[in-house]
């Protein structure tokens, strides 16, 4: 996860982001300020909105593609 501030990005990523990540990341996106945004492994977006719901998101990320094929693949 990543929140981007004016000046600063606030991650859970352990390695070293780029200096130009934040102003690429809001170029590509056109994020707008205090809007939380579910960007997908393949790069598009998936939700916005202006609040944190944890139980909507999950419910998004667990309909994806992606996520259920990873759920099988551990069973």
């Amino acid at each position: 996860w990543f929140i981007l501030k004016e000046s600063e990005a606030l991650t859970n990523y352990s390695g070293r982001l780029s200096e130009s990540f934040m102003s690429n990341v809001r170029q590509q996106y056109q994020l707008k300020n205090n809007t939380v945004t579910l960007i997908g492994k393949d790069g598009g977006i998936k939700s916005q909105g202006s609040t944190i719901d944890v139980k909507a998101l999950y419910s998004i990320i667990d309909a994806m593609y992606m996520r259920q094929r990873e759920v099988q693949l551990k069973n």
